[in-house]
């Protein structure tokens, strides 16, 4: 499978970037200063890929590996063997196993092998590097009144990263006082206040926007959890892909920074892992402007609704899809992270709330 290391062959030698060449390969890609990092340039070629553990205040750590990468697992404080059996393993542990190893844990699990997630597609995925991603946090909230509870987490998200812009995508009217909340100590941050996005009106730009209209007239219900629920899958992937930036789930808190922790591993796209890079989750990931793999993922869950009636929640637009559409795009330039770090660090702790309902 063709990845974005064959853009190694039109880079004038000797060394490769850090995150196109092979394992063995010289890293030599500068680190430049966040002032002059160019947005429309790829990432591995303005920034030296992250090592296998980046440190943060407090003591804080979290590991990063990265498709197509080493894997001799040196460098990491986690063993990067899996627990057995492996799918009990609950951990994010550094991934040392080829991509076809971890495509086949994913259909282990269950997750679709149908489509353009069939690993003996011939299809040519179109892929284009990775280029920075910029500072912009995304939090989306469909179908009913942001609850007190919810606006809490995206001010506290909005005050421990100032320097992030704060995009809150609804497409129902905040309530007094929730709106009160978003406003107290957010509107002074260096990164302007927090911005609210009309969804639907956003979403006018949406390449899925007829799979979302066919959602809201096909349901007679169209605000009941579950439809919400799936149409959020299509706003998780379309507002970083229009913007750039972290998209992260309404049921998580922050009590630290991402600037706190591993300085520019956030200008690269990261997502979140665990059970041996088999459970690849879509609560919290990012990617820049106009991403080659979130357009991928969006037409993917597009043909699960469109054309292989598996438009549900889960299995149709939901993690597993998602899993296999990071698999399957193979990108050697999107960091994975151990889903236990978000947690551990503080920066986003996720707590399962279910925040559709």
């Amino acid at each position: 499978m063709q990845d974005i290391r064959a853009r190694a062959a039109q880079v004038a030698a000797p060394a490769l970037p850090c995150a196109t060449g092979p394992p063995e390969a010289p890293c030599t890609a500068p680190t430049k200063t966040p002032a002059s990092i160019q947005e429309e340039v790829c990432v591995a070629d303005q920034l030296a890929r992250p090592p296998p553990v980046v440190y943060g205040t407090g003591g804080t750590w979290m590991e990063v590996s990265f498709l197509n990468g080493d894997l001799t697992g040196r460098g990491y404080k986690t063993n990067p063997l899996c627990k057995k059996p492996w799918t009990s393993d609950v951990v994010g542990r550094p991934i040392i196993d080829t991509t076809a190893t971890l495509v086949q844990r994913a259909i282990r699990v269950g997750h679709p092998k149908n489509g353009m997630l069939n690993p003996k597609s011939d299809v040519v995925i179109p892929r284009s590097c990775a280029r920075p991603v910029p500072k912009i946090l995304h939090f989306i909230w469909l179908c009913s009144p942001l609850s007190e509870t919810r606006a809490r987490h995206v001010q506290g998200f909005a005050i421990k990263n100032p320097n992030y812009r704060i995009l809150f995508w609804t497409d129902t009217e905040v309530p007094l006082l929730s709106k009160m909340i978003l406003e107290n100590g957010t509107s002074a941050r260096p990164a302007g206040g927090i911005e609210r996005k009309d969804a639907y009106l956003e979403a006018q730009s949406f390449q899925s926007l007829r799979v979302i209209r066919h959602l809201d007239t096909f349901h007679e219900n169209n605000r009941n959890p579950g439809v919400c629920a799936l149409k959020s899958h299509f706003w998780r992937l379309e507002a970083p892909l229009k913007y750039g930036g972290i998209y992260i789930d309404m049921d998580h808190v922050a009590t630290r920074g991402f600037d706190e922790v591993g300085g520019e591993l956030w200008r690269w796209p990261f997502v979140t892992h665990k059970v041996c890079g088999a459970n690849i989750g879509n609560h919290i990931f990012s990617g820049d402007k106009g991403s080659g793999f979130l357009d991928f993922a969006i037409k993917v869950i597009m043909e699960r609704c469109e054309k292989l009636s598996s438009c549900n929640v889960l299995e149709g637009t939901g993690p597993p899809p998602f899993a296999m559409s990071v698999l399957r795009y193979n990108a050697s330039d999107m960091a994975f992270i151990g889903d236990q770090f978000f947690g551990k660090t503080g920066i986003a702790a996720h707590k399962a709330e279910h925040s559709w309902r």
